[in-house]
């Protein structure tokens, strides 16, 4: 599976158009931590970090944004529009 990184524009029209989107981390391995952060904060943290599209288990899960920040990674609650990036990650 090839990483596959995107730009804010496609990040941004994959993320649910609501005030307050789920996140979860997984700091410890095997715990998940999940909580509500506004758009834009979220907006704020792909200009700064990057984001790439995650597994097909995240995407099953819809959390298909994958923002890393100090070594974790934060998975973003998505739309069904990631299925038209999902292809490029099992290429």
């Amino acid at each position: 599976m090839s990483r596959v990184r995107l730009s804010l524009e496609d990040a941004e029209s994959v993320i649910p158009k609501t005030e307050f989107v789920h996140t979860f981390v997984n700091p410890q391995g095997g715990i998940l931590i999940g909580t509500e952060l506004k758009r834009e904060e979220i907006m704020e943290r792909i200009a700064e970090h990057g984001c790439e599209i995650g597994g097909p288990e995240s995407i099953r899960m819809e959390h298909g944004l994958v923002v890393i920040e100090d070594g974790r990674a934060m998975f973003v609650a998505t739309t069904k529009e990631i299925e038209r990036f999902e292809r490029l990650v099992e290429s």
